[in-house]
Order: C-alpha cells, then sequence, then structure tokens
C-alpha cells in the first residue's frame, strides 16, 4: 500500500492506543495481508517510510504525492510485488497535497492567489505524480488499486463557487 495518515499504521503515533488505520483493521479481521511488522520479523525498524509497522505497508503519514515519491513509496511497493510476493498494490494519496496546512493549493486557490490555470496546473502536477506511482509498479505483475481522496470541492469557506473541482474541470468555473 502507498499513500497517507489514512493508510500508515497508527501504532507509531500518538493516537495509536486508541484507533487503527483501515490497514491494521484489515489485518486484524483477515481479510489483508500486509506481511508481518518489523518485530514479527525480528527487525528493529524497517526504515522511512514504514519504520516499524507492515513491511508491505509503504505509507507514511502527512505525505503528500511529492513526499511519497521523496520516500520512495512506488519504488518500495514495487518490491513488495517482486521480492516479497504481493498482488495488489493500493495507491490512496493525493489528499494532502490539497491540504489546509500541508500544502500550497488550498489557500492558494481559495483565497484568489492562483488563478484558475494555476490550480489546475497544480492539479496536472498530482496527478503526474501518481502516475509515477504507476509506472513504477508497470511490469510487475501487481493489481493496481487507485483510490481517491474524498472530493476537494469549491464550497470550502472562501470558496466561489459550489461546483466541484470535477465540474470546473469539464466546464469554465
Amino acid at each position: 500500500a502507498m499513500g497517507d495518515s489514512l493508510t500508515d499504521e497508527y501504532a507509531e503515533q500518538t493516537y495509536g492506543n486508541v484507533a487503527k488505520s483501515w490497514t491494521q483493521i484489515l489485518v486484524d479481521t483477515g481479510r489483508a495481508d500486509f506481511g508481518p511488522t518489523a518485530a514479527q520479523a525480528n527487525v528493529t525498524y524497517w526504515g522511512e517510510p514504514r519504520r516499524t509497522g507492515y513491511r508491505d505497508n509503504w505509507a507514511r503519514y502527512s505525505d503528500t504525492t511529492e513526499y511519497g515519491i521523496g520516500h520512495g513509496q512506488h519504488i518500495g511497493a514495487a518490491q513488495s510485488v517482486t521480492v516479497d510476493g504481493a498482488q495488489y498494490v493500493l495507491i490512496f494519496i493525493g489528499g494532502n497535497d490539497f491540504h489546509r496546512y500541508i500544502a500550497p493549493a488550498y489557500m492558494n486557490t481559495y483565497d484568489g492567489t492562483w488563478t484558475q490555470a494555476q490550480s489546475f496546473a497544480y492539479a496536472d502536477e498530482v496527478v503526474a505524480r501518481i502516475r509515477t506511482m504507476v509506472d513504477a509498479l508497470d511490469g510487475t505483475g501487481a493489481k493496481i488499486v487507485i483510490a481517491s481522496p474524498l472530493e476537494i470541492n469549491w464550497s470550502w469557506p472562501g470558496a466561489r463557487s459550489s461546483k466541484s473541482a470535477a465540474s470546473c474541470a469539464a466546464s469554465s468555473c
């Protein structure tokens, strides 16, 4: 799996004693296998971005698509397929690229600093980085699932329209 805090295990976070990520819930219920944790594999630390979590979960909390590539999530996931035998790879990243406190897109779009063209160009960059992640898996034999973060729409505070980003992309807003 590749992604951000929605996919990363919560065990190493301050909220890990009261909450679990969807990956942990699937493992706990026997519905998915992300490989052993570092402790189960008698390894102290896998390294970034996995730390002590599951061997085949490359997600890292707070990652944007840029940071995910920088952390090597796509290279690690390809290794999980070719070396460790993973059959599926889920890519669930991109929400932080539009997060109010992590990336510039939110405020630059909604306070009018960016033009519509600049906002769309930024979205194109995010899509290109997701494409880079997919391309790293090409030829590995993995079945790839791309999950979209929650819809980012133009009805947030400071927005100029109630149209969704998808409808704006299909027409002129």
